[in-house]
């Protein structure tokens, strides 16, 4: 059975800024999908709280069949100032709106 990659009760936000991520980052997740997650997508949230040091900061989530985040929810991101905004292209590192494709 082929795993959706649906976002549950959550709307995404559009993301603030460059959707750049850092190249250590980005290889970090190339190399955890490769070898442990072969059907991981990686979710990406942002600080949207502009009275924190944090606004702005990426958070990832490795979502799919195998691990423990099957879906994104307002549970996944954790956080009331951490907002949504996509999904990351491992291909080229930036945070797109839709589910990369292989």
């Amino acid at each position: 059975m082929k795993h959706s990659y649906v976002a549950k009760g959550i709307d995404r936000h559009p993301i603030v800024g460059d959707p750049t991520m850092s190249g250590e980052a980005l290889k970090e997740m190339q190399e955890k999908t490769a070898e442990l997650w072969p059907d991981c997508k990686w979710a990406a949230a942002q600080c949207m709280d502009l009275g924190s040091r944090n606004v702005g900061d990426l958070r990832f989530f490795a979502v799919g069949p195998q691990n423990s985040v099957k879906e994104i929810t307002s549970q996944t991101i954790g956080h009331w100032s951490y907002y949504w905004v996509g999904w990351v292209d491992l291909k080229t590192g930036k945070v797109v709106a839709d589910v990369p494709t292989e």
